[in-house]
């Protein structure tokens, strides 16, 4: 576990228009058990049964990999809010900014319309799971972004791709914290996430 990682919370209850966290985890669990995404997670099955139970909920990082584990986004899973999963996201781009910056990448590296239809036909066929697919679309929208080869400026592209990722997951909590469960926490463990990254790439940049 990141060092930087802010420690979980103990949940409180809330007043919601939607549904708790937990309950949406039990949805994305499915006829899963939570021993097995305890593995999945490489965390334990006494924390998975707190986050089911209501009794917890998972700091940043470990939602993150949650997520990615049922292949859910980040942000329904979080919030309740916006597309549930890969394939919605992709259907709707506008309520995906890194998705939607991907589609109207032009590229002369990696044209994105063709791969994203590759990619399409790889979910299709089940050569790839639906979160697999984000992360395919993940590489493809770093490595267009890439002003040259060398490894300073691969790793100046994977933090910048991972600055907007969090500032994205940061607004669209923000945006339904009225409306949504939104742990506090998860917002101080974003904003943290923001302003760390962003001193890895000044130091990159400088």
């Amino acid at each position: 576990m990141n060092k930087s990682c802010k420690p979980e919370c103990e949940h409180s209850g809330s007043v919601s228009n939607v549904e708790p966290f937990f309950e949406r985890l039990k949805q994305a669990l499915g006829e899963k058990s939570a021993r097995s995404l305890a593995q999945m997670c490489s965390l334990s099955p006494t924390v998975i049964v707190k986050y089911i139970n209501g009794d917890s909920t998972p700091n940043v990082e470990r939602l993150i990999v949650i997520a990615n584990a049922l292949g859910v986004t980040v942000e329904w899973l979080a919030t309740g809010r916006g597309a549930k999963t890969y394939t919605d996201a992709v259907d709707r781009p506008a309520d995906n900014v890194l998705i939607g910056q991907a589609d109207s990448v032009v590229s002369n590296v990696i044209p994105v319309p063709i791969a994203n239809r590759v990619i399409e036909k790889m979910v299709d066929n089940e050569v790839v799971f639906d979160h697999d697919a984000l992360h395919a679309r993940t590489f493809i929208t770093i490595f267009n972004s890439l002003d040259g080869f060398s490894d300073d400026q691969i790793e100046l592209a994977v933090h910048r791709y991972m600055k907007a990722f969090y500032q994205q997951q940061l607004a669209s909590m923000l945006s339904w914290s009225g409306e949504a469960e939104v742990s506090e926490a998860w917002v101080e463990d974003l904003k943290y996430r923001i302003n760390e990254t962003d001193e890895k790439i000044k130091a990159l940049v400088n």
